[in-house]
């Protein structure tokens, strides 16, 4: 389902551009990864922590880690915004991240949505009915609930991250089912896809590779 207001889905857009020029800028100051090898980048908390700080500057409360009762067990979402309450109602974003090098991580970017799908299915029951919710901390109606998956593509070839962007925007990977069933539940959720270009510094990461560590932030919106 998209999105109802184009207001919104632009509000939510520019505080994704904003966290990811932000982390750029740490990533730049900084390189909190040991090497060039994609499983030793930054950990995916830190982009997380600028989302949390872009929702915040824009008037959302923000919580990390929040937990929830699966059918089979105890979860907990990386990250879950709320917005100003309205008229007794509020949007509910939950967030999920990922590093993701290609095609080994993709079947990890779907659980992730689908665990997205799976806390917005425990919302309904536990949040819908401020009257009846054993959840006192949240008094509000639930007006929109939105979902953001966010995957990290590292490289260290700017060519190499292009192309595992290239596979988030819908390019077709025939050789990857993985890729492809990723698409497909992204296509079937009406997703809004982006890709936020983030470039590594490559005088700070020289001694980590030759030429430096590039990385696309892909970002996909979309309403439950």
């Amino acid at each position: 389902m998209p999105l109802k207001k184009n207001h919104d889905l632009k509000l939510i857009e520019n505080i994704c551009k904003l966290a990811v020029e932000n982390f750029n800028k740490d990533m730049n100051t900084f390189w909190c990864g040991y090497d060039q090898k994609s499983t030793n980048v930054p950990s995916e908390r830190n982009i997380l922590m600028h989302l949390g700080a872009a929702f915040l500057g824009s008037e959302y409360q923000c919580y990390a880690e929040v937990g929830y009762r699966s059918k089979t067990k105890n979860q907990r979402m990386d990250l879950v915004s709320i917005s100003k309450p309205s008229r007794g109602s509020i949007n509910l974003i939950a967030i999920e991240a990922k590093n993701f090098y290609g095609t080994e991580k993709a079947t990890e970017v779907y659980n992730d949505i689908e665990k997205i799908e799976d806390y917005f299915k425990y919302v309904s029951k536990s949040y819908s009915d401020p009257k009846t919710s054993k959840h006192a901390d949240l008094p509000y109606k639930i007006n929109t609930k939105v979902g953001i998956a966010v995957a990290i593509a590292w490289d260290s070839t700017q060519e190499k991250s292009n192309k595992i962007a290239k596979r988030w925007t819908g390019y077709k990977d025939a050789k990857s089912k993985s890729i492809a069933k990723l698409q497909k539940k992204l296509h079937s959720l009406n997703a809004k896809s982006y890709v936020f270009k983030s470039v590594g510094n490559t005088n700070e990461l020289s001694h980590y590779s030759k030429n430096g560590i590039f990385c696309n932030v892909l970002v996909a919106i979309f309403e439950l």
